[in-house]
């Protein structure tokens, strides 16, 4: 692509160019075109405003990784093993992911699944700003989340088979996500677990950031907040992202995935009867006539 590797001024279609062309180019080569360190470490939890402000920090000239880029590129795998079930982050693989967010050229990380490793961020990019995207409240997340990630489809469908077999990165990574939250992998939370796993995340990082690196954002505080903490001159001055709730569109295909955990076998059978009908209806089509002589 005959445009900017670095993060810096790259369009969103850039980004997606940039991003393909990485993943067929050797990791050394790649590490020599575009290693960038990470400049802004999103330690929010998902359903804070990530997707808002994931392109409010692309706008302002930032490569940012989030859920959706891990999904996109289809590295979901490159993070199930990133922690036990109880959440504790595997050193190796913490390092290992870091590499490859540096070697693609990312600069700035938020939500699921980076924000889980923010302290390793911050020990490795010592100058980045810790960026914890935050909710109204802590039972606002708890309703969305349990909505959503944390509710009964995604807690019995992703450990289920055909899911647990045929993606079982996304099995594994739910498990160590949930731990990481202190929250139960055999059940649905409860909304006060939910609420007081936000609150004890919310405290962990003020708690581990200094004061002078760390930024508090709400997706209501706009640009001009955001813009101050970060030193961005050009701020920009279109509308902040406003991306709205996508928990109808995470709830469908969650739903997807409780379907076939509980359907799986009439589907198999439907298929296979499906298969056994056509099999059946080419060995009785009449065979070709012998050509004339």
């Amino acid at each position: 692509c005959a445009l900017p590797i670095s993060g810096s001024g790259r369009s969103l279609a850039q980004e997606v160019c940039v991003s393909s062309a990485m993943k067929s180019l050797p990791l050394a080569l790649a590490a020599a075109v575009a290693a960038e360190d990470i400049k802004v470490i999103g330690a929010g939890l998902t359903r804070t405003g990530t997707v808002s402000l994931s392109n409010a920090l692309h706008k302002m000239g930032y490569a940012t990784y989030s859920l959706r880029t891990a999904v996109a590129y289809a590295q979901v795998p490159m993070w199930q093993d990133l922690a036990d079930e109880t959440g504790t982050l595997d050193p190796a693989a913490v390092n290992k992911a870091l590499d490859q967010l540096s070697t693609q050229g990312y600069n700035a990380t938020v939500g699921f699944p980076a924000c889980f490793m923010y302290k390793e961020q911050m020990a490795r990019y010592p100058d980045a700003k810790v960026l914890l995207s935050l909710r109204d409240s802590a039972e606002d997340w708890a309703e969305s989340f349990l909505q959503t990630y944390g509710g009964k489809p995604s807690v019995h469908s992703l450990g289920q088979f055909p899911t647990s077999v045929v993606l079982p990165s996304l099995s594994k990574t739910k498990h160590w996500i949930l731990g990481a939250l202190g929250l139960p992998q055999d059940r649905p939370a409860t909304a006060e677990e939910a609420a007081a796993a936000y609150t004890r995340w919310e405290a962990a990082v003020r708690a581990a950031v200094p004061k002078e690196k760390l930024i508090v954002h709400k997706a209501a505080d706009g640009w001009e907040p955001l813009c101050k903490a970060l030193e961005v001159a050009d701020c920009p001055t279109i509308d902040y992202p406003n991306f709205g709730s996508n928990r109808g569109m995470v709830r469908v295909l969650l739903g997807v995935f409780e379907m076939l955990a509980h359907w799986w076998w009439l589907m198999l059978g439907v298929l296979l009867a499906e298969v056994a009908g056509l099999y059946m209806f080419i060995s009785h089509l009449p065979a070709n006539a012998a050509p004339r002589a």
